[in-house]
C-alpha cells in the first residue's frame, strides 16, 4: 500500500484571496487552502477589514450595486457578487471574487460598456 500525497487529490484552484494571504504569510495561503470552513476562527482584524471595505465601496456608489449576471445584463453601474472564474495558460485554474465591478465605457460583450473591478483596502493612510 503506497502513500498517497493529499494535494494530488484535490483540484487546485488559485483564487484572488489565496494569493493576497500568500502575500501576506505563506503559511497564512496554506491554511486558507487546506482547513475546511467549520475548521476556521473568526477574527477581529478579518472583522474590521470587510467593515472598512463595505463603508468604502458603499460611498463609491451612488445608488445601490445591484446583485450577479442579471445586473450586468441590464447595464446597472455598480454590480456585486459575481465570480470570476478563468484558467491559465498552464492549464491552473483561476478564481476571482471582486468586491464591486464599477461600469466603464469600454465596448464589451455587454455593449457600448464594460466592468472594472473596484478594491477597498485598509491602509494608514
Amino acid at each position: 500500500m503506497g502513500c498517497m500525497n493529499p494535494y494530488l487529490q484535490k483540484t487546485i484552484v488559485i483564487t484572488d484571496r489565496i494569493l493576497c494571504s500568500w502575500i501576506r504569510c505563506k503559511r497564512k495561503a496554506w491554511l486558507d487552502f487546506n482547513q475546511t470552513s467549520h475548521s476556521k476562527v473568526w477574527t477581529a482584524h478579518r472583522a474590521l477589514l470587510l467593515d472598512h471595505q463595505h463603508k468604502s465601496l458603499k460611498a463609491f456608489t451612488n445608488d445601490p450595486p445591484k446583485r450577479g449576471i442579471s445586473a450586468c445584463k441590464q447595464a446597472a453601474d455598480g454590480v456585486i457578487g459575481i465570480r470570476l472564474k478563468g484558467i491559465s495558460s498552464s492549464g491552473m485554474k483561476l478564481e476571482a471574487h471582486p468586491p464591486l465591478l464599477y461600469k466603464n465605457k469600454e465596448n464589451s460583450c455587454w455593449g457600448g460598456f464594460s466592468y472594472i473591478p473596484v478594491i477597498a483596502r485598509q491602509g494608514r493612510r
